[in-house]
């Protein structure tokens, strides 16, 4: 969606990686095959559907998250936003993630 996602994920690479060295590396922790798709997800942890769409996220499109950190890179200034990769082995775009989170989500970076 825009620059500042990618940015906030090159700036905390390794708390987005949990330690691993790559993105494919870290799919690969979580069982996944080399074909998955990751995105860099910034997210509105205060708003009130925050749980249920990730649910969604996971149950209808089997997303695996990892990489949890907060980012507080200027959507909520007071709290800050939560950022995490979600992981797909299923083919998705980023528009069907927009439709599912709508306004829990503030930015996104495909990063595989």
């Amino acid at each position: 969606m825009s620059d500042l996602c990618k940015k906030i994920f090159e700036e905390q690479k390794d708390k987005f990686l949990e330690g691993c060295s790559s993105v494919e590396e870290l799919g690969e922790q979580y069982g996944l095959g080399p074909d998955f798709q990751g995105y860099v997800l910034i997210l509105n942890p205060d708003h009130p559907e925050y749980d249920q769409r990730l649910s969604m996220l996971e149950t209808d499109f089997e997303m695996i998250s990892g990489g949890y950190c907060d980012t507080k890179c200027g959507f909520l200034e007071e709290l800050g936003e939560v950022g995490r990769i979600g992981m797909f082995d299923s083919d998705i775009s980023i528009n069907e993630i927009q439709n599912v989170l709508g306004e829990v989500l503030f930015d996104s970076y495909k990063v595989k």
